[in-house]
Order: C-alpha cells, then sequence, then structure tokens
C-alpha cells in the first residue's frame, strides 16, 4: 500500500530475508532503481549480505550492539 503512495522515504527491514540468491539480486536491483531512477531515499536493513549485493550499495551503516561503527560509502 505504501508503495502505491510514491514516499519519498522508503524503509525496509530485511526485504531479501527468506529468498534464494536471484530473488535477493533482483530485488536489490529494484531497490536501486527506486533510489536513483525515482530519486527516492530507501533504508533497509540486511544481515550478512554476499559480496556481490555488498558492492550494489551507495552508502553503508554498520551497527555493532545497537551503536554506529561506520557510516559512508560502501566503498
Amino acid at each position: 500500500m505504501e508503495m502505491i503512495a510514491d514516499p519519498e522515504v522508503l524503509i525496509l527491514d530485511e526485504p531479501t530475508s527468506g529468498l534464494d540468491s536471484h530473488k535477493v539480486k533482483s530485488v536489490i536491483k529494484v531497490l536501486k532503481k527506486l533510489a536513483t531512477e525515482k530519486n527516492k531515499t530507501v533504508i533497509f536493513t540486511l544481515h550478512q549480505p554476499s559480496f556481490l549485493i555488498y558492492n550494489e550499495l551507495d552508502r553503508l551503516l554498520l551497527l555493532n550492539r545497537g551503536q554506529s561503527i561506520f557510516q559512508g560509502k560502501s566503498q
């Protein structure tokens, strides 16, 4: 329903949980397209992303026990 309302910010909790690697890649591709082509802010959590998925990320916030340990460009 929220996607229909065309929000400026999209916050997702583990959108790839339970998906196989092919589906994960598809989801990340759609989210990146929303961010770049539609100029949306997309925030989501990922637990232990693969190297290929990690390379698709633009910015990264790493947390350890709720504390920020890194924030910046993922590269």
